[in-house]
């Protein structure tokens, strides 16, 4: 991943499963408008901008498309590492961006979360991501509803602290920056802590 790379001595950075989600719904908007692609590159809160390599992406007979993303948390210890997280995307007239979870991702049920009660547990720094990613491969005028999913994102979530907090069925799409930086055990340890606090 450029822009990336060179970032730590030791430790490779990774991108978080926002910006993950944000280069799948872009790469599929760019299948969807003209040709499947291989990589795609998005902006980030940070002002770096990543390429990010694309699994899959293809048209579908429905006017769709779809692309797939794997994730790549570096060196990070990091449960969703290698996660592939799809997104489907079909054109509208509107202008509007719409982003919708589906498999895999978490329904938020307790209040006190960034995301309302009800809905798909995609932060709202995500969102922000991948609507300006994709608005960088929207055709003038026109608005696209993006449909997220993760195949493994309900088993992986057994691993999480997720059911605690008040997110079932699935993980949540996170990240401020789009930058996931490794952290060394000890400090993986301390990070834990007011996870734990929250959850009991």
């Amino acid at each position: 991943m450029k822009g990336i790379k060179n970032m730590a001595r030791f430790l490779k950075y990774g991108i978080t499963t926002g910006a993950t989600a944000a280069a799948a719904a872009k790469a599929a908007v760019i299948a969807l408008v003209s040709d499947p692609v291989d990589r795609v590159v998005i902006p980030t809160p940070i002002g770096i901008r990543f390429e990010i390599p694309v699994k899959e992406s293809r048209k579908l007979s429905d006017g769709a498309a779809v692309a797939t993303v794997v994730k790549d948390a570096g060196d990070d210890i990091d449960v969703t590492d290698k996660l592939e997280i799809s997104a489907t995307v079909k054109l509208t007239d509107d202008g509007k961006i719409t982003i919708k979870g589906s498999r895999g991702i978490g329904i938020v049920t307790k209040s006190g979360l960034p995301v309302p009660v009800g809905e798909s547990a995609i932060n709202p720094m995500p969102r922000k991501m991948i609507t300006v990613a994709v608005k960088e491969a929207l055709p003038t005028g026109k608005g696209v509803e993006v449909i997220l999913s993760i195949p493994e994102g309900e088993k992986v979530a057994k691993k999480t602290l997720n059911a605690k907090l008040g997110i079932v069925g699935g993980i949540s799409v996170l990240g401020t920056t789009g930058v996931v930086k490794p952290l060394s055990m000890e400090a993986c340890k301390r990070s834990l802590v007011p996870q734990i606090d929250v959850a009991l």
